[in-house]
């Protein structure tokens, strides 16, 4: 009974404890405790939940910090996407061109930025996709263009409430520089309305159907 607004009110509560922990985080340490934060979130983005919200937070993070002097370096490189019709090789099993890479192998060709930073003396390099990259940057003197950059292997999600706890130490930090309109992924009290809505309907639902079933048949 109960069990959607019951995960939604542990979510909630969840996401007060994280916002609690990454306060102290930031207070401590500061931008290195945002950068820190950031390059796990980062690990292990693309196979976690949120992972829309960690990838604007970081478009976030990535901007201020090389508007703010913490770029050492920006380069030039191309992410390569193998096609999963033909898994690479550019023909099918029976031999025949892959129709969908046109027996190239490669499905996509994503340019990109490399941002080299350093953070209270740790180094962290985070690619941009280049259409996300709206502001001016210089790149390094020995740039080498469309260097390939291939994507890496699955990393294991981290738990939950560390995830939540990196998220909004990022976002803290970036609000107390001044960055509006961050998203958040603590569930909005309206979801909770919701789910108390739901849950009540099916409550009464389930009373109406055993009080139903138990009347004797009268013939």
């Amino acid at each position: 009974m109960l069990d959607r607004t019951r995960n939604y009110i542990r979510l909630i509560l969840q996401a007060h404890r994280a916002r609690r922990a990454a306060r102290r985080w930031v207070r401590a340490q500061g931008v290195k405790a945002a950068a820190y934060c950031m390059f796990h979130l980062n690990r292990t983005a693309k196979h976690s939940a949120g992972k829309d919200a960690i990838y604007t937070l970081k478009n976030y993070l990535v901007r201020w910090l090389y508007e703010n002097g913490y770029c050492a370096s920006v380069y030039q490189h191309e992410q390569v996407l193998d096609c999963y019709s033909c898994g690479g090789t550019g023909t099918h099993w029976n031999g025949d061109t892959c129709w969908k890479c046109n027996g190239t192998g490669v499905y996509a060709r994503i340019p990109l930025y490399a941002f080299r930073f350093d953070v209270a003396g740790h180094r962290y390099s985070w690619h941009q996709p280049a259409c996300l990259v709206d502001f001016d940057i210089e790149l390094a003197d020995n740039d080498t263009p469309s260097s390939p950059y291939y994507e890496k292997r699955y990393r294991a999600p981290i738990p939950t409430e560390l995830r939540a706890i990196y998220y909004y130490a990022v976002k803290t930090y970036l609000e107390a520089q001044g960055v509006p309109d961050l998203p958040d992924i603590a569930p909005a009290w309206s979801n909770l309305r919701d789910a108390l809505r739901y849950d009540w309907h099916k409550l009464v639902a389930g009373y109406k159907r055993r009080f139903t079933d138990s009347q004797e048949i009268p013939f």
